[in-house]
């Protein structure tokens, strides 16, 4: 028997139900059983903390911030009947590479069955071990901090989930009624497949999940001042905004990026931030330079702590001039048949005449 489709995140709207798919195929006849995953209470959920505590939304964080030399354990066997499933969400937020948050799961006879780790600026991921055999499980996991340094919260997190069959829920198709209680952003979903020979396979973990609008404005003295702007995006809760090509123009402005607040003293990190509500992004300018004169070249490159540059005995156009620079620059040229024309700057010296 194998799954042919996957359960997919499945956008969750105001007022309209979200449905989740899967696709197996064997021969005879195959049942299905959808299954919802709820956090594991601190009081039901059976876990031994050293020095983690749990918060009002059923998130574990280590309490250790700034503790050097110092791990924080938390514990939980798990029970497994039938069809098991051993499943948590993690992040961290800690200096990378040196302050770790790591799992080891043992099973029956101290047999490993998975371990990973990661530091750094980590989001929400979710772990999930599956079809495990019948037997007591060992989850261990520890937040250890070595002999230096700090950063960012300096913690790791943790959300346990606990599996929950849904009623009627038994064809390939799963349908999560708009005014269901299980509608809510980021309730997770899964199917169990068996065949008549009682073999089984378990899906991946799909989720629902809120799409928010990424608009992007473009700063300048009107937003008619500004041209090739993006149309706003709709963006899931949690990913990241796929880099944009797109680069908008503004006369005598050079575009510099994308960023927060209008003032443009907020970067946005198209490899790090992620969505988590409706933002707007602003667009950052600086005026454009076009020199032709040697004394108006020589004032531009002052300003940006230029000590030395050479320049042909032609006049050149630098509407392109941009970027961050060394203390002596070159320009790189090329013969278009109508004469020297600047081509790109680089580092190393040319024949020319020296400007400042």
């Amino acid at each position: 028997m194998q799954i042919t489709e996957q359960p997919q995140n499945c956008v969750l709207a105001d007022g309209l139900d979200a449905t989740f798919r899967i696709t197996a195929t064997d021969r005879g006849n195959i049942v299905y059983q959808w299954y919802t995953l709820q956090p594991i209470p601190a009081v039901a959920g059976g876990m031994v903390a050293d020095q983690w505590a749990l918060n009002a939304d059923a998130v574990w964080q280590s309490q250790i911030q700034g503790q050097e030399n110092t791990t924080a354990t938390l514990s939980k066997t798990i029970s497994v009947t039938e069809h098991g499933v051993v499943l948590f969400d993690w992040k961290v937020d800690s200096e990378n590479n040196y302050d770790i948050l790591s799992y080891p799961l043992t099973g029956p006879e101290n047999i490993l069955i998975g371990e990973a780790s990661i530091s750094g600026e980590k989001d929400w991921a979710t772990i999930a071990h599956s079809d495990l055999p019948v037997g007591n499980y060992l989850l261990t996991i520890q937040y250890e901090k070595d002999g230096s340094v700090d950063s960012g919260t300096d913690s790791g997190y943790i959300r346990m989930w606990s599996s929950v069959a849904l009623e009627g829920a038994t064809t390939n198709v799963c349908t999560v009624a708009a005014n269901s209680e299980y509608a809510q952003e980021g309730q997770a979903f899964y199917c169990l497949v068996t065949d008549e020979s009682s073999s089984f396979v378990r899906s991946d973990v799909a989720r629902l999940v809120k799409e928010y609008t990424v608009t992007f404005l473009g700063n300048g003295t009107s937003e008619t001042s500004v041209e090739n702007l993006l149309e706003p995006v709709s963006v899931s809760t949690g990913a990241l905004l796929v880099s944009l090509s797109k680069i908008p123009t503004r006369e005598s402005f050079v575009f510099t990026g994308w960023y927060q607040n209008a003032l443009g003293t907020q970067g946005w990190d198209f490899a790090k931030n992620v969505i988590t509500k409706d933002i707007a992004l602003y667009a950052k300018w600086k005026e454009a330079v076009s020199l032709t004169g040697s004394q108006q070249m020589a004032e531009a490159f002052a300003s940006i702590n230029i000590q030395k540059a050479y320049v042909l005995e032609s006049d050149i156009d630098f509407t392109d001039f941009s970027g961050s620079w060394p203390n002596e620059i070159y320009l790189n040229t090329v013969l278009d048949g109508q004469g020297h024309c600047l081509q790109n700057w680089q580092r190393s010296a040319i024949m020319g005449k020296e400007l400042v």
